[in-house]
């Protein structure tokens, strides 16, 4: 069985927190969706709305 854990450009995770008010815990799961186009649809809702406001 494959192994579940990811890494995620730090980077591009302080880019995301610059231009929103996410956590850098939620910039993590953004990251991850944009590296890997994982399903998370609620939680990229949530950091466009950020940007939106």
């Amino acid at each position: 069985m494959a192994s579940k854990e990811f890494s995620v450009n730090s980077n591009q995770v302080v880019t995301l927190m610059s231009e929103s008010t996410c956590s850098a815990y939620d910039c993590e799961f953004v990251a991850l969706h944009l590296n890997l186009t994982f399903n998370s649809s609620h939680l990229i809702k949530k950091f466009l709305l950020n940007f939106l406001q």
